[in-house]
């Protein structure tokens, strides 16, 4: 743990649970607790391809490892000329911007990944 008179960083080492607890000047104390999880093992996609029209919208959620924590998860194209990300939380939102072929990948913050085959076809006609 860093401490400076306005703030505490700290850093999990191991899974658990730990208090921290922070004290003034005139002896008022709070306590946070604070758990932490196992990395994720591994992490995948609700669905591993999908085909798509230009102008089509579409969502895909990531799952972890039970009993792991990641609060953080990133979501990226493989080609945003294809596929045009709108919303990266906890589920992938995104639009089929131009035909051709592109991935929509998960990444957790310690490296684990799983990716979805996003084909986007012509509308024929319009």
């Amino acid at each position: 743990m860093t401490r400076t008179d306005w703030s505490c960083e700290f850093k999990a080492v191991s899974p658990g649970v730990a208090y921290v607890r922070a004290k003034t000047y005139n002896g008022v104390t709070t306590t946070c607790k604070v758990i932490v999880k196992e990395a994720p093992w591994w992490v995948s996609l609700n669905q591993c391809s999908m085909t798509l029209y230009v102008g089509q919208s579409a969502t895909l959620s990531g799952v972890i490892s039970s009993n792991a924590g990641c609060a953080t998860r990133t979501y990226r194209t493989s080609n945003s000329s294809i596929v045009k990300m709108t919303k990266t939380n906890w589920t992938a939102a995104f639009t089929a911007v131009g035909p051709g072929t592109a991935w929509v990948t998960i990444r957790t913050y310690n490296g684990r990944e799983a990716c979805c085959r996003v084909t986007v076809l012509k509308n024929e006609g319009k």
